[in-house]
């Protein structure tokens, strides 16, 4: 963790208390804390990711000026997390994928909050059924080689002009089409050529990212402390996150932080 000196001076550059990011950044850690009940509670294997885990390590909360939370399942787990989410009756939360809203063309779920509404630099989700504050639930699963990776990112991405069809009725006819088309055909077939994989994982078909988890490095978690709470991050964490992000000790260059959400009615 970087020493809390310098901590303390990116709290007050980037989310001083009050601000409306660091009342955001606490809204999603309530989003996190219900999600991490309903998986313990079901006993789902899930771990902070990506530059959650990465705050979690070197800041021992948010990244300063980061503003989404990323979380992984494997795959043996996530459809089944799906479903107990999209059944569950709690009116706060809600979850998004492409088979509860019909104008979401997104590989991965969101666990949404319903008394929110964010406008995110993609425009796309403007149609979107739910708009609320989000954590991103990323899909893990034995990994096809990255050629097919890169091959199903580059059908995913070409398909996406079907957002832009104007006429709601068409639009709708469309997605649903290229959602069973891609997802339900094609990456279905794709997905049988890591079948046999044990060590290499990437996220869902779709996504396109290529940096593998190592499965020895997910397949245990450890508590770590976050925002002041315990949320479990993966047990090999060094080499996960050196995995994904090279010298993840180093801070970026402060002068080239962007943001995913410009604005923000809570």
């Amino acid at each position: 963790m970087i020493p809390q000196a310098i901590q303390d001076q990116l709290r007050q550059r980037f989310n001083p208390d009050g601000s409306q990011l660091r009342t955001m950044q606490l809204r999603l850690l309530d989003i996190l804390q219900y999600f991490d009940d309903i998986c313990r509670r079901h006993n789902i294997h899930y771990w902070l990711s990506s530059g959650t885990c990465l705050g979690a390590v070197r800041h021992g909360g948010f990244i300063p000026w980061d503003d989404d939370i990323d979380v992984e399942v494997l795959s043996s787990d996530y459809y089944r997390l799906c479903k107990i989410l999209a059944q569950d009756d709690n009116p706060n939360f809600v979850l998004q994928s492409i088979d509860t809203d019909p104008e979401y063309f997104t590989p991965f779920a969101k666990l949404r909050e319903t008394k929110s509404c964010i406008k995110e630099r993609q425009f796309h989700n403007t149609n979107y059924r739910y708009n609320g504050l989000f954590i991103d639930i990323f899909c893990i699963e034995p990994s096809v080689s990255a050629r097919l990776t890169k091959f199903c990112g580059k059908l995913y991405y070409k398909s996406m002009p079907v957002l832009d069809i104007k006429n709601r009725r068409l639009r709708l006819a469309a997605l649903a089409i290229v959602k069973a088309l891609l997802f339900r055909f094609v990456y279905k077939i794709v997905r049988v050529f890591g079948v046999f994989e044990k060590k290499r994982h990437r996220h869902i078909l779709g996504c396109g990212w290529l940096p593998v988890r190592q499965y020895d490095d997910i397949k245990e978690t450890t508590l770590m402390s976050f925002e002041g709470r315990q949320f479990p991050v993966p047990k090999n964490y060094d080499s996960y996150l050196r995995n994904v992000f090279g010298d993840y000790e180093k801070l970026p260059d402060l002068n080239n932080i962007h943001v995913h959400v410009l604005d923000v009615d809570m």
